[in-house]
């Protein structure tokens, strides 16, 4: 990815990383190697047991969720 242009996509209930957003993709990875990518727009629920929250994300969608990468 280039990661002058990917930022991290938090669940807004808890903060937990969801996914990883470049342009209009979404790169999502769960455990046992399983990794997707997706286009926009994307609606999921958290996969922490205490939070259930409802998330979506869309195409240049202005979203307090999201962090931009410093390249860190």
């Amino acid at each position: 990815m280039d990661e002058e242009h990917e930022r991290k996509w938090r669940c807004k209930g808890c903060g937990r990383l969801l996914g990883i957003v470049e342009h209009d993709r979404l790169e999502i990875r769960f455990a046992r190697g399983h990794q997707y990518r997706v286009t926009l727009p994307v609606t999921c629920v958290c996969r922490n047991p205490q939070c259930n929250t409802l998330n979506e994300l869309a195409v240049g969608q202005p979203d307090q969720t999201l962090e931009v990468n410093a390249g860190n």
